[in-house]
């Protein structure tokens, strides 16, 4: 990156430079738009004025573009420099002609040098920029691994290990590390000690954290949400999925587009013919800018929002797509869960015979008690609870000190007004004294369920989904009717999947990969 903002700094001197002797060059021409007499302005537009500005040009920011394009002729493998270069020395001689012997009756142009030198070093420019920018966005990626690792050392004289911290990437193979909650995973491993949830969703789009055991596989990059980690260190540093993501980024953005090669090959055939009016007028620069230029933003802009394109050329392959296969989650749904509904005991079909009118509560009187408890937690799910009381104005509920108890993976328990109140599965509150009569209730659709107990008894349910982002439906009305097959993969329930396929416009027979 240092390298890069270092040709880059250049690159804007010369580009400044080379403009600032392009407008001074057109300051001239303005006699011809004002009719102005003054004589400091035709003294702007004399042949022998321009003439310095063009050798300025040429020597100065020009050169190196000059001295490269020669370097690639003189190699027989000219290329887009080459034919710029050339471009600019022919009108430069031509017009050196036409001056020396107006007997020939030619034309002299010495701004021509002057404005294509400008213009390709303005369009160099933007290319650096692009690169930057999309170095620094790889630079982003990497942001995700922390700088900081907990190693555990066995110094040989206690039986118990110490706690070192050490930079990430100075970990080892086998090197045994703690993680705890709250953290970024330093490298990629195996879980050996401990019970968490992490967040994988800068890798997988999962709104849903992952319940870690002994045994689990851990990625760097991801977050480990509310437990404390053991974990031996299997692909350190560079080597990490992490790693391998900014490693194809980086190569997709070396890889030139089929057309950006033919821009190359027709530059070099334009080479040998050395009419000015070929070499000036029709030199393909934009072309031969814009196309990795385009290359570069895009496989940039692909990678900052979860599209990985492995190269121009694949780029360009793709104009000729007839079919898009999207993943569901983190792709057509936003990626995070949301409270749809929250539905009380009188609602349940009377699950617990036991209950009696002292101990059923309302649906916001179950969000309220649900959201005190899930106000202490990390995970998502409880996020989304208390982001749905605060829907509703009843987050005034809080937790007695010292109650509050998290399992990753069941649930969490807490006393809340004098009130033992579960949230979680339905074997976590039955742990907790719910009456274990209550019979699991299946997803409907797209959407799960929390149980919610409040002392020995079942309180209410609270649904929620991951929402369809706003722009799945349009974009997948534009593909079809482009005549673009659509399908969805998924590796949810069959009835879940289909469901937001029905909303996004994908039929059912569209879906595919889903758990039956």
């Amino acid at each position: 990156m240092e390298e890069k903002r270092k040709q880059l700094k250049q690159s804007g001197r010369e580009l400044a430079v080379s403009w600032a002797l392009c407008a001074v060059c057109l300051v001239g021409h303005l006699s011809h738009f004002f009719a102005a007499r003054a004589p400091w302005i035709h003294a702007f537009h004399s042949v022998g004025f321009h003439v310095s500005l063009s050798l300025f040009t040429l020597l100065g920011p020009g050169r190196q573009l000059i001295f490269d394009g020669l370097k690639s002729l003189l190699k027989g493998a000219p290329n887009m420099n080459t034919l710029v270069g050339l471009g600019a020395i022919s009108s430069f001689t031509v017009s050196s002609f036409a001056t020396l012997l107006p007997n020939l009756g030619w034309k002299a142009f010495f701004e021509e040098p002057i404005m294509l030198i400008a213009f390709v070093l303005l369009g160099r420019n933007l290319e650096q920029r692009a690169k930057i920018k999309a170095t620094g966005d790889m630079t982003g990626l990497l942001s995700l691994l922390p700088s900081k690792a907990r190693l555990l050392v066995n110094n040989g004289k206690t039986e118990v290990d110490s706690i070192v911290e050490v930079p990430s990437n100075s970990l080892s193979v086998g090197d045994q590390i703690i993680v705890l909650p709250g953290d970024r995973i330093p490298a990629d491993g195996i879980v050996r000690a401990g019970r968490s949830t992490v967040d994988e969703s800068s890798f997988s789009g999962e709104p849903l954290p992952v319940t870690k055991l002994p045994g689990s596989e851990v990625a760097a990059g991801s977050i480990n949400l509310n437990g404390t980690l053991t974990m031996e260190v299997r692909r350190p540093g560079g080597e990490t999925a992490m790693g391998d993501i900014v490693r194809l980024v980086e190569e997709a953005q070396s890889r030139e587009a089929p057309v950006q090669r033919v821009a190359d090959k027709v530059a070099g055939h334009f080479t040998y013919g050395l009419a000015c009016s070929v070499l000036v007028i029709a030199c393909p620069c934009a072309l031969g800018l814009a196309t990795p230029t385009a290359v570069l933003v895009g496989t940039s802009l692909g990678a900052t929002r979860g599209l990985l394109l492995r190269g121009g050329n694949i780029l360009e392959k793709f104009a000729m797509a007839d079919t898009v296969v999207f993943d569901k989650t983190g792709t057509l749904t936003v990626g995070r869960p949301v409270v749809t509904k929250v539905i009380a005991p009188s609602c349940l079909q009377n699950a617990n015979s036991s209950q009696t009118e002292d101990n059923t509560w309302s649906d916001v009187e179950v969000l309220r008690l649900a959201a005190a408890v899930e106000s202490n937690s990390v995970h998502p799910v409880g996020k989304a609870i208390v982001d749905a009381a605060q829907k509703v104005n009843c987050t005034n509920a809080k937790v007695a000190d010292g109650t509050f108890l998290e399992e990753p993976g069941s649930g969490a328990v807490a006393t809340v007004d004098n009130r033992k109140v579960s949230v979680g599965t339905l074997d976590w509150i039955t742990r907790h004294g719910v009456s274990s009569s209550i019979h699991e209730v299946e997803d409907s659709k797209n959407k799960s369920v929390v149980y919610v107990g409040v002392n020995d008894t079942l309180a209410g349910l609270i649904y929620f989904e991951d929402e369809i982002r706003e722009d799945a439906k349009r974009v997948v009305d534009a593909l079809s009717k482009q005549g673009i097959g659509v399908y969805m993969l998924s590796g949810d329930k069959r009835n879940a999947a289909e469901h937001v396929a029905s909303l996004v416009g994908i039929p059912k027979e569209k879906v595919k990969g889903c758990i039956p």
